[in-house]
């Protein structure tokens, strides 16, 4: 991360971005409530596959 005050610029990197993403996920309980069941199905087996269709 780069941080010039005089100009009140900051530059995250692509890391700093992708941990603060995780972070914001992390700290809403409903998106962490989402992701959590939906890792609880896929290690239970009950979930369905799909295959993509072509554009």
């Amino acid at each position: 991360m780069v941080n010039n005050k005089r100009n009140g610029e900051l530059v995250m990197s692509k890391n700093n971005e992708s941990l603060q993403e995780t972070l914001r996920v992390m700290t809403n309980s409903y998106l962490f409530s989402k992701i959590k069941r939906g890792d609880e199905q896929f290690k239970s087996g009950n979930y369905k596959v799909h295959d993509l269709e072509e554009e």
